[in-house]
């Protein structure tokens, strides 16, 4: 009987190392194995990135929801699971001496990064914890070394059952829609579902500028062409029309006051528009003739 006891404490105590070991191996995942080269920048990060006046921590995204009863160590399994799923959580950034920035994939991330904050209960007001968690997140905040991301949670009141939940993520990793899904998926996560994998950033970064390539070789070539083509049509019929000779006439159309205020002021009403559109309609038609 004591043999059989001590064999399911080891095989508990083997499958929470088991499982503390798999839950590390997601955090680095396989396609993340020596990543620290150089991903290229989206173009919305060499944006911020360019901005001036405001240090690059600066910009961050953030959500909240509630949890009616928060057990804070499930919400860290969950967070971990998270990290797991979103590799964006691993990217950090670095300067070269010339002063542009670079993005890699950050390695050997342990569960002892994960960066999960609880708040002092206190009965200051929700602004109050507003301001000290802004100001928490950015004295936190460091895009070289990380975290570049922050959880953090306080409870209602003083049973801690139900709990505020908020997630601060650095908006060169994150836009407002790309934030409010890493929030549902946590929400899920912690009821128990699942989450799918996400495709990977790096992929993503590729799309991006392979997205842009494509646009100035070949949108900006069609374009360029088809104009071309309507500029040698119009110099072409343009020769014609002189040799010609048409006869160029000339008329003028003075309106009463009174009709001149009803079609300004009246006569968009009915399309329930605007008279910058009737007269660019006008003028659009007379050109077509």
């Amino acid at each position: 009987m004591f043999k059989t006891i001590e064999n399911l404490y080891d095989n508990k105590l083997k499958g929470q190392l088991i499982q503390s070991n798999n839950d590390a191996e997601r955090l680095n995942g396989n396609q993340l194995t020596n990543s620290r080269e150089e991903i290229d920048l989206l173009p919305i990060q060499e944006h911020l990135l360019k901005r001036r006046g405001l240090t690059p921590n600066h910009f961050n995204q953030r959500v909240a929801f509630r949890i009616p009863r928060l057990d804070d160590n499930k919400l860290k399994k969950c967070l971990a699971k998270l990290v797991s799923y979103h590799d964006v959580f691993r990217i950090r950034f670095k300067k070269h001496t010339d002063g542009k920035y670079y993005q890699y994939y950050l390695t050997n991330l342990g569960l002892e990064d994960i960066n999960l904050v609880q708040l002092e209960n206190s009965p200051s007001t929700d602004r109050n914890s507003q301001t000290e968690l802004n100001d928490l997140f950015m004295k936190t905040m460091d895009m070289e070394n990380g975290p570049i991301y922050m959880v953090a949670y306080v409870y209602d009141d003083e049973s801690n059952t139900s709990a505020r939940v908020w997630i601060c993520i650095h908006e060169l990793i994150v836009d407002l829609t790309s934030c409010r899904i890493i929030s549902d998926c946590l929400q899920r996560l912690y009821i128990g579902s699942d989450c799918d994998s996400s495709s990977c950033y790096k992929q993503w970064s590729k799309a991006v500028k392979q997205h842009r390539n494509e646009i100035e070789t070949k949108e900006i070539g069609y374009w360029q062409s088809l104009l071309n083509a309507n500029i040698n049509i119009y110099n072409a019929s343009l020769g014609t029309k002189q040799l010609s000779n048409y006869d160029v006439s000339e008329t003028e159309i003075i309106l009463p006051e009174d009709i001149t205020k009803v079609l300004l002021n009246d006569c968009n009403k009915v399309y329930n528009t605007q008279i910058e559109h009737l007269l660019l309609t006008a003028l659009g038609y007379t050109l077509c003739e």
